[in-house]
């Protein structure tokens, strides 16, 4: 589809939000105030032309919620490129290069105020980021006060919750509190292996003296386990017939045990100043702490066969014996969990039939955290036209990354040496992960492997000044920050020894800044326009600069910021029964760098891969709008189509992993024009909702996403690779980027409210994708893996087949709750 076929979409409308309180991130609806449906269109009588839109503008909501059918990136950007903040403090993790989500979606389940900036928009207290920021606030007197209970249920990633939470103030004058809990727990209703295990405590205690100056407590724990699922080739789908069919787990015991399972405990600690001298300005200064585990399991074997169902060498249509093929189609077929699941049974029968060490290991990987942050926003009103803010943030951040013994199977112990190198005849001597501990052998709950730390430090200063009058609105924006983080070893590994391993690398430091310009100019309070303009350059995160950050303390040659510019341009037109706001936006990145880990097939040795000098281009279009059909129904129309490609051919480095030699050097990979990729760049979504009497509401929307495409990976686009290819076809598989099916989802959301004198009961209920679909293709990726065939003489190469997750089919959400 062409971009001119996405306008001609987005202009013809099919898309929209529901009103008043939007889906939270996890499926589950907010309460309605009082019960009632609050209309979006609200007008400030200070203002000349601005409506204020609340939290989330009408495609803003939209794409949050509407599009989550299939892996969906606003504007095809990475997730870095929205900001969220914790009164002041961030939430983003600068050595991982990615939000922290189980802490982000902790915190929006307690009693917190949040704001929204969408786009590029320049921030309430700094210039925000790319895509959108959040600012959340926990200080409870700014919460509106009241008790509630609920209970609900779902059959997508767990069954059962409960959750509580009380506001209001002490009976000391000026005292607030604010108290939450929820917890939900349950298996998978569709996926087998899946669960949800969480629960969630916060509580917060302010005290405020004469409305000037207040002081407030804040804490939160939320301990979780997740079993998840895995990608699998189409051919696991096709034998098994389940498009929701998961590798990851199998019968242990008699119970369903997954091998990949996610747990987290971080607690976080608040304290929050704030002062108010006057009417005029506020100060508010933010101390935290967030320390904790997080961890995610996996099966290791030492010189022994791939335990997972999905390995390539295990599916019938690997072997060239047709007969042992047809033998192990038939188990699949047959639905042998022995063959379609991992066999538990069989590694602990090894393990012990092996009378040593052992041969499976199940491991986690573990990173614990320390992060502490002081952030002081500083905002000044000179008068009802001119406001300007400036924020000091200061951060440190630690990690300790390791990897522990989880669960033995049978075994007793095994040794603490590098498995790959057993069969190496150059380096199968130098196999010990850490020469200061030799021959050490591990048991359960030990760590071995690999164990080092990363260390953060960083500084950013930024202000942000905001003037506007009946018809110009101006503003302006601009952070630097200096940033520091290197590593240090704790084992030394023997294939590095000294310094190349243990001890500390060299410190890398960058200063970066971002500038944004925003103006607008209001026609007549029905229409009017605004402009905001973006130049930054950002530190990349750790992980895309250390090469092997897990054994050594090597780092790419010239590790650099990328630049970011672009804009955004947005019309606005409010009606009586209209509001419809439409936006362009144009954004280049530049100089990004990546790092891989993989095994090199044309040269048969462990290799890390390092891009440098990437460069992407985003542009297209949004629109949404709001219709009022009749006094009590309501169209909401979403719209988006975009053009998000790679706009250069970035350098490429390969290095052995065994002893860092050079595999190709100056090398490129051939991505430009490529399409970025795992996310559609055409969604569209109508919504029609009804605001009935006494208490009554519903929504049905339907909502399209297509032009969808793999995500290339920079391997296949080679010229060393691309330079096996013996036929036009073997070309093509190798270069051509695979396009995903469109997909469209209908989704019912009913609501009712009961007053029981001064309380109120609801209940609600929300079924997605009601016509059931299962084959949407959730997301998918090209693995970094060439299959080989043939003799040495008579060679033939191929790609390894991408690898799928499938959309849910039919799934519903469900609470009752009560509100004191």
């Amino acid at each position: 589809m062409k971009l001119r076929d996405g306008l001609l979409i987005l202009f013809s409308g099919a898309s929209g939000v529901l009103f008043g309180q939007p889906m939270t991130s996890d499926g589950e609806y907010g309460g309605f105030r009082d019960g009632e449906y609050v209309s979006p269109i609200r007008f400030d009588p200070s203002l000349f032309d601005i409506p204020l839109e609340g939290s989330y503008d009408v495609f803003s909501r939209t794409a949050t919620f509407e599009f989550s059918a299939v892996r969906y990136r606003r504007r095809g950007y990475d997730f870095t490129s929205d900001a969220c903040f914790l009164n002041g403090i961030d939430l983003f993790e600068p050595l991982s290069g990615r939000m922290n989500y189980h802490v982000l979606g902790a915190v929006r389940r307690t009693n917190c105020m949040e704001s929204y900036v969408s786009g590029m928009a320049v921030g309430e207290e700094s210039p925000g980021a790319l895509c959108g920021t959040a600012l959340c606030s926990v200080v409870p007197s700014e919460v509106r006060t009241g008790t509630s209970a609920a209970v609900f249920s779902s059959d997508r990633r767990y069954r059962l919750g409960v959750k509580a939470a009380s506001v209001g103030a002490l009976s000391p004058v000026g005292w607030f509190y604010s108290v939450a809990v929820m917890r939900r727990w349950g298996r998978d209703g569709h996926i087998r292996g899946v669960f949800t295990d969480e629960t969630m405590l916060s509580a917060a205690l302010e005290k405020r003296w004469k409305n000037r100056h207040s002081l407030s407590l804040f804490g939160l724990v939320a301990p979780g386990s997740q079993g998840l699922r895995s990608a699998a080739a189409q051919e696991c789908f096709s034998l098994t017939g389940n498009r929701l069919y998961n590798p990851s787990w199998g019968y242990y015991e008699g119970e369903e045990f997954n091998s990949r399972v996610r747990k987290s405990l971080q607690p976080l600690a608040m304290l929050v100043y704030r002062w108010r001298p006057d009417g005029r300005m506020e100060l508010d200064v933010s101390l935290a702490s967030l320390t904790g585990r997080s961890s995610y399991s996996g099966l290791s074997w030492f010189d022994a066969q791939n335990p997972y169902p999905d390995y390539y060498r295990g599916m019938p249509g690997f072997y060239s014996d047709r007969g042992i093929g047809e033998l192990v189609e038939e188990r699949w077929l047959a639905g042998d969990s022995r063959y379609t699941q991992l066999n538990w049974d069989e590694m602990v029968y090894q393990n012990k039939a092996a009378h040593g060490p052992a041969t499976y290991v199940l491991e986690d990987r573990v990173e614990r955290r320390r992060n502490l942050q002081m952030a002081a926003v500083l905002t000044r009103r000179f008068s009802d036209r001119l406001s300007a803010a400036v924020v000091l943030r200061l951060r440190r951040d630690h990690t300790l990354n390791f990897k522990e013994a989880a669960d033995l199977l049978g075994a007793g112990w095994f040794e603490d040496v590098d498995q790959h190198l057993i069969d190496d005849e150059f380096y199968g001597d130098q196999r010990m992960n850490d020469v200061r501990t030799p021959g050490r052998r591990v048991t359960r709950g030990q760590r071995f492997g690999y164990c080092y730390d990363l260390h953060l430090s960083r500084y950013e200063v930024a202000a942000r000044v905001a003037y506007r009058d009946r018809r110009f609105r101006l503003g302006a924006g601009a952070e630097v920050t200096s940033e520091r983080f290197y590593r240090t070893g704790r084992y030394e590994k023997e294939l590095y020894p000294g310094e190349a391993s243990f001890g500390d690398s060299r410190r890398l430091g960058f200063s970066c800044y971002t500038v944004k310009l925003s103006a607008g100019y209001s026609f007549s309070p029905r229409h009017g326009v605004d402009l905001v303009l973006m130049a930054a350059e950002q530190a990349p995160a750790a992980d895309r600069v250390f090469l092997s950050p897990m054994y050594n303390n090597h780092t790419v040659s010239d590790p650099t910021t990328m630049g970011i510019s672009g804009g955004e341009f947005s019309y606005r037109l409010t009606l009586p029964a209209v509001r419809l706001k439409l936006t362009g936006f144009y954004t280049k990145t530049r100089r990004e760098t990546d790092v891989y880990r993989y095994y090199d097939d044309l040269t048969s040795q462990f290799c890390d891969m390092s891009l440098s000098g990437m460069d992407k281009l985003f542009y297209g279009v949004e629109l949404g709008a709001e219709v009022r059909l009749a006094s009590r129904l309501y169209l909401n129309l979403a719209a988006s189509a975009g053009e998000y490609r790679y706009d250069s051919d970035p350098l490429v480095q390969v290095v052995a992993d065994a002893d860092h030699s050079d595999v190709v050097t100056g090398g490129r990979s051939l991505l430009s024009d490529y399409r970025i990729g795992d996310s559609p760049q055409r969604v569209a979504c109508a919504r029609l909702h009804y605001n009935g009497a006494r208490g009554w509401l519903a929504t049905l929307s339907v909502s399209w996403m297509g032009d969808r495409y793999v995500a290339p990976n920079p391997l296949r686009r080679m010229p060393r690779v691309l330079a096996v290819c013996t036929s036009p076809e073997m070309f093509a598989a190798f270069a051509g980027q695979e396009r995903l099916p469109s997909a469209a989802s209908v989704n019912l959301f009913v609501w009712k409210s009961f007053r029981i004198g001064r309380h109120t009961l609801t209940c609600m209920a929300s079924i997605d994708n009601l016509l059931g679909r299962n084959d949407m293709v959730y997301s998918a990726y090209e693995p970094m893996r060439i299959l080989k065939t043939g003799t040495v003489t008579n060679r033939s190469y191929q790609p390894f087949v991408s690898r799928y997750l499938y959309a849910y089919g039919r799934t519903y959400y469900a609470s009752v709750g009560y509100k004191f």
